[in-house]
Formats: structure tokens, sequence, C-alpha cells
């Protein structure tokens, strides 16, 4: 399945973001704070109802991300691997361990990650080229089976948030 995460470039926050399939059907949309101190989003499914929150750690020396479901329970982490040559990102779950349950790889520059669970490819993301027009934060999203699709929109939209800001 191919997912496009597109930037709302009319928002006021500049961060909001609909995410499509390929007929053209919204499956969520992220709803950004325009002046929160945690840089709180909002993942929502189609009918607008919230999914998850995701937003900022503060007082933390990386730019953790905590992703919790609308009803406030933890559910993931998101944190960058400091002293990477390539961009790395752990997520964890909260299962109790400090191992990562996924990681992310890519290059910052050509906006492409793989998102991954052991060793096993779950998604991988690709620059959305829109020439001509204003918004160039749009992104393929290739969710491959068995991968929870909704952690993969979520992890894809912190990395635009970590490196493309």
């Amino acid at each position: 399945m191919v997912l496009t995460l597109v930037e709302k470039v009319d928002s006021r926050s500049k961060d909001d973001f609909a995410v499509f399939d390929s007929m053209g059907q919204v499956w969520f949309h992220l709803d950004c704070k325009s002046y929160s101190m945690k840089g709180q989003r909002i993942l929502k499914d189609r009918n607008r109802q919230p999914i998850m929150k995701m937003e900022k750690r503060l007082l933390s020396l990386t730019q953790k991300w905590q992703c919790k479901s609308s009803g406030g329970q933890l559910l993931f982490t998101i944190e960058p691997k400091l002293m990477a040559f390539k961009p790395t990102v752990n997520v964890y779950l909260q299962d109790g361990d400090r191992h990562p349950d996924y990681y992310v790889k890519g290059s910052r520059d050509k906006h492409s990650f793989d998102i991954f669970k052991s060793d096993k490819t779950m998604a991988a993301t690709c620059h959305h080229e829109n020439h001509g027009t204003k918004n160039d934060d749009s992104y393929y999203l290739s969710i491959f089976p068995g991968a929870d699709i909704s952690l993969c929109v979520a992890i894809c939209l912190t990395l635009d948030e970590l490196y493309h800001d």
C-alpha cells in the first residue's frame, strides 16, 4: 500500500498534513497546535476522530517525541540516535524493555527513510517532487504487509518534524 503525505500549505501552524491513498481517499489528518511548547500534534482518522497525540519531550538531551493514545496512555517514544553517520531513529514501544522495537535509517538530504522491525523492512518513504508548487514537504509512504499503518504514518510525520523544519 502506498500513501501520500501532503503538508497543508494554508494551515495556520504550517505543519498540518493530510494522508491520502492512491485513489485520493483521506486516511489521516495531522493537526498541529500553533503555539505549543511541546510542539503538540494530533493524528486523526478520516472522520477527524483523534487516534494519537504526538509531542516533544521537554528537558531532554535529544529531541525525543512521545506518542500517546487519545486517552493519554503512552504508546511509544521516538528518539534520534546520537553519533550516527546516517540519521538513525529508534522507536521504543511501551513493553517494558529498553531495546528499540523499530528503527529508522535513511538520508536526511534525499528525504528518504526505511522503517525496520528487527531486520524486516516495514515501510519506506521517499520525497514527493512537487515541481512548480509551494509545497515541498510531501512524501510517499510505502507500507509493506504486516506493518501497523498508523504507527508508520506517525513515525514518518515525526521524522518530518525532526529533520525538515
